[in-house]
């Protein structure tokens, strides 16, 4: 299950990109869901201490001294198999935000068909991936236990 976090910190643009989102999960009955919707990184990283996400979609300039990626490289530190998005006007950090590995960079202003092929991107991506993960062992049970 894609579990979806976005940060930015546009109060409107947060919500657009979360409506987008909502619409192409409904639209194609993808198994996802929206777990996060933060305004500031501080936020997503409160979020992140007890719960998870898989896709992130974020700003890089989020109006406070930690940026988007600098939250993309904590990020990445727990998570290597994350799904990293930047949505941003910020076109002078493309370089710099491959270092981290996203799985795209969106220009703004985003349409939400752009919003949508991205997340239809990433949801194939992760199933794909997933469907090899699960083909590539067995699974044997011994009593109350499994060995892969």
């Amino acid at each position: 299950m894609l579990r979806i976090a976005i940060c930015e910190d546009d109060p409107r643009y947060l919500e657009f990109i979360a409506a987008a989102v909502d619409k192409t999960i409904a639209r194609h009955n993808l198994i996802g869901q929206i777990v996060c919707k933060a305004h500031a990184p501080h936020v997503l990283v409160e979020f992140l201490k007890h719960n998870t996400a898989n896709l992130f979609l974020m700003d890089i300039d989020l109006g406070t001294q930690e940026n988007g990626y600098i939250l993309a490289q904590k990020i990445r530190e727990n998570n290597k198999k994350a799904y990293i998005v930047f949505i941003s006007a910020h076109l002078e950090y493309v370089l710099q935000a491959f270092k981290i590995k996203p799985f795209d960079f969106l220009p703004k202003p985003v349409t939400g068909e752009i919003l949508e092929k991205c997340v239809l991107e990433v949801y194939n991506d992760y199933i794909c991936e997933n469907a090899q993960d699960e083909n590539s062992y067995i699974k044997i049970r011994s009593g109350i236990k499994i060995f892969r």
